[in-house]
């Protein structure tokens, strides 16, 4: 019987939102271990993704329409950064607790949450990028249970996100910008693990790109972050740049000199959800909304990666490169692939999700998460051959600019799992244009 429209909102979505990863982590030290940020909850695996169990948003508490950051360190403590708050586990999820210093006051005042939480060897570094308070950047020395303020806090910018140099961890880079009344952009660096930042202004130091639709140039401006820096260099760094006004491209940008100035390397029509690089050789990699970019010397040479094929991230521990994808079209959410580049291995798809995780009668997993998850299963969609999607999924390595490297092409169909329904092709578009959507609802929601 064929699916009419009004259902469409019930099919799509998958605990209030369409189901889609974002984020993949390893739990250092125990690769086996991992964590996946999700548009509807926090999936849990300890058997290298076998088998994933749910987490809910309402067990966490930082609520629905966000994707917080994660972050879990080598003793299995979990940590959720979002504009709600910075969310903490030490027991595999069973329960959480709020960190006072990025939640809403006593008094009713909000707090500032988090933006972006970054950790290296030696610290835990947080963020904060909210409209109306007082941001901050926060250095934590023992893996997020007590934070520090350090000396970068401004009402009048926002703390996008942090990184440190892998060659020299004393090395902290902070990115910031401002959006009136025009754009302004900042990075603010420290040599010496935060204790002290110096602040450039960046903004005169952008380079020139296609501002308007009548074909002009100006200077880059936008919302502003630093996702990278070189592994041996710790003065190379890649930051990204979503342009606030028409023709609303993002940007990868290369500075060799600590931030001093800036070249674009990649100019993408969609938005830029991160950047990773990849030594040995050196390779980086851009994960889009709807494409990943990869380049084999870090040059002006980058081609498209297929899969993915829709909204995508990425993230690299060691020598494994992971990548987001749709998983009715590229047959999985999350796949891995062992650099320097061998085939594809799915590692997170919807079936694999067996359950919510296993914790004690008491806990919100056990009276809340477990009383919503049939709801959850119903919702999510199944390759589009009609299979499971655990097997070989999509095809192997990479195959350049619109070439899949292995592997045959998806049909572009597919079947879901609400009682037999079937969809069409152009419904799929329509989903594939909310999908979309829901991804870009992530950009500047501070404002």
């Amino acid at each position: 019987m064929p699916l009419v429209l009004p259902l469409l909102p019930l099919l799509i979505l998958a605990h209030g939102a369409y189901p889609l990863a974002y984020q993949l982590q390893e739990t250092p030290g125990h690769p086996q271990q991992l964590v996946a940020g999700t548009t509807f909850g926090l999936l849990l695996s300890d058997d290298d993704g076998q088998r994933w169990r749910w987490v809910c948003e309402e067990a966490v508490g930082y609520g629905t329409n966000l994707n917080p950051t994660w972050w879990v360190s080598s003793t299995g403590t979990l940590r959720g950064a979002s504009f709600k708050g910075l969310f903490s586990s030490t027991d595999k999820g069973c329960t959480w607790s709020s960190a006072p210093e990025f939640a809403d006051l006593p008094d009713g005042g909000q707090g500032t949450g988090v933006a972006d939480l970054y950790g290296d060897a030696t610290a835990l570094f947080a963020v904060t990028g909210k409209y109306g308070v007082t941001n901050k950047v926060w250095r934590s020395t023992d893996e997020g249970g007590t934070w520090a303020e350090l000396a970068v806090k401004s009402d009048s910018e926002f703390y996008t996100t942090v990184r440190t140099a892998p060659s020299r961890p004393q090395r902290v880079y902070v990115a910031a910008w401002w959006f009136k009344p025009s754009p302004t952009e900042a990075l603010y660096v420290s040599d010496n693990g935060g204790d002290t930042f110096e602040r450039i202004d960046v903004s005169a130091k952008l380079p020139q790109v296609g501002v308007g639709l009548d074909g002009g140039r100006g200077l880059a401006r936008g919302s502003f972050y630093v996702y990278a820096v070189d592994p041996r260099e710790p003065d190379i760094l890649y930051a990204g740049l979503q342009q606030d006004d028409d023709p609303r491209h993002s940007f990868v940008l290369r500075s060799g000199d600590r931030g001093q100035s800036w070249a674009v390397v990649l100019d993408l029509a969609d938005q830029l959800n991160g950047v990773v690089l990849a030594p040995n050789p050196m390779n980086l990699w851009a994960a889009t909304s709807g494409n990943l970019y990869f380049s084999n010397d870090v040059g002006d040479a980058y081609s498209r990666f297929v899969p993915p094929t829709r909204q995508t991230c990425v993230s690299r521990f060691d020598s494994r490169l992971y990548m987001c994808g749709w998983f009715e079209v590229d047959g999985f959410a999350v796949a891995r692939m062992s650099l320097p580049g061998a085939a594809l291995e799915p590692v997170l798809t919807w079936p694999r999700v067996v359950d919510v995780q296993q914790c004690g009668a008491t806990s919100k997993i056990t009276t809340l998460c477990k009383g919503f998850f049939p709801a959850l299963q119903a919702t999510f969609p199944v390759t589009s051959d009609g299979g499971l999607g655990g097997g070989s999924g999509a095809g192997g390595g990479a195959g350049g600019a619109g070439g899949s490297g292995g592997g045959a092409d998806p049909s572009p169909g597919c079947r879901c799992s609400l009682g037999g329904a079937e969809l069409s092709l152009t419904l799929w578009l329509v989903v594939g244009r909310l999908a979309k959507a829901h991804a870009l609802r992530r950009r500047r929601v501070h404002r």
